[in-house]
């Protein structure tokens, strides 16, 4: 039935479908996002930012602190002990620098 084709609803914000004519939506996976309706594809967390959970509709920036180096990331990477930063978003390990304790 052409009539049940018709009536299909675009996959939701965090959801996505490659193939046409399916009835279901894919999530999308830990480390990518979805920021459209009926999309056909995930978009990769790029460095800085990271996802982890699956489902979601946009990547969440590495806190304070923290840093993510490379795309697809499902969790941030904290600076080393006695370190910090103090951006959003930090992309490298060399961004973290020694904290003076007095």
């Amino acid at each position: 039935n052409s009539n049940r084709l018709n009536n299909q609803s675009p996959c939701q914000l965090g959801t996505y479908q490659p193939f046409s004519g399916q009835s279901e939506c894919v999530e999308a996976d830990q480390g990518y996002y979805v920021e459209v309706e009926g999309a056909s594809h995930q978009i990769e967390c790029l460095k800085g930012t990271y996802q982890p959970l699956a489902g979601q509709s946009e990547c969440v920036e590495a806190d304070q602190g923290y840093y993510v180096e490379i795309d697809e990331s499902s969790n941030q990477n904290p600076c080393p002990s006695g370190q910090n930063n103090l951006q959003n978003g930090s992309i490298s390990i060399n961004s973290c620098f020694n904290v003076d304790i007095r």
